[in-house]
């Protein structure tokens, strides 16, 4: 059960790898904004993204993360202007409505900020229900978004989109969670396994 957009950007990609190595594993992938109930079989492990404070439940840290200003490849060949603090008073930008105040480095503000660029309220802002979707968006010409390392990689590397400011880390990390006493389950520890090495094979910038 690990978020849409991790499931969308970077689990997907990657299951014809895990089936490989498994062919007799059954996965059952679930998008969830919710932590399903361990207790109830509901799922056997889930994939968090947070601080890692989930109680009664057994958490490992996968990996960091990092952020970025994005803006669509279209946009930028066809303009003139493409400082970042033109781009951030000019462009609509695109937010995933979800975020939460804990999360002050996935807000417009910061950023503002570090651009020596004014911030007002009324700048022409489209919110989404989620990141994957903000950052679908992006790729497709709609305006700026603010998209983790993680989930926008592939988008990256085919320049659908480009950072048009640094990379910033932050204190969220993606964990893996599951009920303590489920830890040694054979199908836990397969899937397990898998993640870690296609994690060590993941470079952040």
């Amino acid at each position: 059960m690990p978020p849409h957009s991790f499931i969308h950007y970077w689990l997907i990609p990657r299951l014809a790898n895990l089936k490989a190595l498994y062919p007799g594993l059954q996965i059952k992938l679930r998008g969830e904004s919710e932590l399903l109930s361990f207790r109830d079989n509901q799922a056997d492990i889930g994939i968090r993204f947070g601080t890692g404070d989930y109680p009664n439940l057994h958490t490992e840290q996968l990996m960091g993360d990092a952020v970025a200003v994005l803006a669509p490849t279209m946009l930028i060949s066809r303009l003139s202007d493409v400082r970042s603090e033109s781009l951030l008073q000019t462009q609509l930008l695109l937010e995933d409505s979800t975020i939460q105040p804990s999360e002050p480095w996935n807000t417009w503000q910061p950023w503002f900020r570090e651009a020596g660029v004014e911030w007002h309220s009324s700048l022409q802002k489209l919110q989404f229900s989620d990141s994957s979707l903000t950052l679908t968006a992006c790729a497709e010409g709609l305006g700026l978004c603010i998209g983790r390392y993680s989930i926008a990689r592939r988008l990256l590397q085919d320049r659908k989109v480009q950072a048009i400011m640094p990379w910033r880390s932050h204190e969220f990390a993606y964990y893996l969670v599951s009920h303590p006493a489920e830890v040694e389950n054979p199908r836990v520890m397969a899937f397990k396994q898998w993640l870690s090495e296609e994690i060590r094979n993941f470079q952040m910038p």
